[in-house]
């Protein structure tokens, strides 16, 4: 087990974060100027181009998949900065958008199916909870008994609960997503994010500093990008952020997951 710190971690991030954005800027250019674009048509696009939309969606979500996933591989083949400038030198711009297809769908589908089973999970919780509150409302003709409150309460707490545990565990699953060789594989490491044997794997102090400090960071970096959006004209330096911070993402998810 390597004793990095997650101070050495996020140095290491930032360092790499410099690289490639000094060192290879075309794919960052890129993949920014992408963002850029996809916001803007979802937002202007007619609601009677719906389909456009969706096909636009699709279309950004493989693309950005694909770039994240190219970077996930880069990460956790390089394990230092000098190794890492190298590897970026002998990619080409295109690589980074058209290597990784197969396991970007792979993840783009797994997403979809882990997260319908996810609401769908929680939507049959809430509702079951509010059917046994009413009936014991009815039951006792008074809706502020104690009866109506607690299938509500136990409810949402299992609902909250379950997506805090899936935020919590998102970094190190997501890691091996962006690392995966294939279509199946990144399919498969999705469902990761409601594995028990995951969850539990993932309870360690050093994980849970880890992904503590992530959110502290995530958090800088929203309450930075808000007030850029309230403005049209400085809109996109707070997409710009936005990107960087993407980037990022896939990079210290490897990072934690594979350094150790």
């Amino acid at each position: 087990m390597n004793s990095m710190s997650i101070w050495e971690i996020f140095k290491s991030l930032f360092d790499y974060t410099q690289a490639f954005i000094t060192k290879k800027p075309g794919p960052v250019i890129i993949y920014i100027t992408l963002l850029l674009i996809f916001v803007v048509a979802d937002n202007y696009l007619p609601m009677n181009l719906v389909f456009v939309s969706v096909f636009v969606s699709i279309f950004w979500n493989i693309l950005s998949n694909a770039f994240l996933i190219h970077i996930g591989h880069i990460v956790k083949e390089n394990k230092d900065i000098i190794s890492f400038e190298k590897a970026l030198k002998q990619r080409t711009t295109v690589d980074f958008f058209t290597q990784h297809w197969k396991e970007s769908l792979g993840m783009m589908f797994g997403n979809a199916v882990v997260f319908f089973i996810i609401f769908l999970g929680e939507a049959l919780v809430l509702n079951f909870s509010g059917f046994l509150a009413a009936y014991y409302a009815t039951k006792n003709h008074d809706i502020f008994a104690i009866s109506y409150t607690v299938p509500v309460s136990l409810g949402l707490i299992f609902v909250i609960t379950t997506l805090s545990m899936i935020s919590y565990v998102a970094p190190y699953v997501y890691a091996g997503v962006y690392t995966a060789d294939s279509f199946k594989e990144a399919f498969a490491r999705v469902f990761d994010l409601i594995s028990f044997g995951v969850w539990k794997k993932c309870l360690n102090l050093q994980y849970f500093f880890d992904v503590s400090m992530w959110f502290v960071y995530s958090t800088m970096v929203i309450v930075m990008i808000i007030p850029l959006m309230f403005y049209q004209i400085v809109a996109p330096l707070g997409l710009i952020v936005l990107g960087v911070y993407i980037i990022q993402f896939p990079m210290f998810s490897v990072m934690i997951r594979y350094w150790r």
